[in-house]
């Protein structure tokens, strides 16, 4: 006959492992439904991430198209300043060759008048000579004052295009 001691500690023994398999069902179904959330977070992020990412991208298209805005802006304006510099130029010429022929702009100059201030050649040629150097730096400031407005208003726009719009 099995004393009794064995027969309780076998019966403990087949208790402990029969919990024991319970147990790991019971667990084997929490890391099987931990694993199907975090399945189902990974996923919810995953589509969270590709959302900011097309949006993202959406904002960087957003901002290239209005940097290519200004760029072409910026263009126009630097030729329509180049345009005014040409103009401006063609006038100084036409000055030049007035002052040249000695009439200040009036074709009803009697020539007997002289073609200067005081009446001596010399002076005229001085006169022309001062006037057109004056004219010259006048347009060559112009022209680089016009260039420096145009670059400055590009950088401002570019600044602006790649700004992020910021509140209402």
């Amino acid at each position: 006959m099995i004393p009794a001691w064995l027969r309780y500690g076998a019966v403990a023994a087949l208790a402990g492992i029969a919990v024991g398999v319970a147990q790991g069902w019971r667990y084997g179904e929490r890391i099987a439904a931990l694993e199907r959330d975090w399945s189902k977070e990974r996923a919810a992020l995953s589509d969270a991430a590709r959302r900011a990412e097309a949006a993202n991208r959406q904002t960087e298209t957003r901002m290239q198209e209005a940097v290519e805005n200004e760029r072409t802006e910026s263009r126009a304006r630097e030729a329509q300043y180049a345009d005014a510099a040409a103009g401006a130029r063609a006038e100084r010429d036409r000055l030049r060759q007035q002052l040249a022929t000695g009439r200040g702009g009036g074709a009803s100059q009697d020539p007997g008048a002289g073609s200067d201030v005081d009446g001596t050649p010399d002076n005229a040629a001085v006169l022309r000579f001062v006037v057109g150097q004056c004219v010259d730096r006048y347009i060559d400031v112009a022209a680089e004052a016009d260039r420096l407005g145009a670059r400055l208003m590009g950088l401002q726009g570019y600044v602006r295009a790649i700004q992020p719009a910021s509140g209402p």
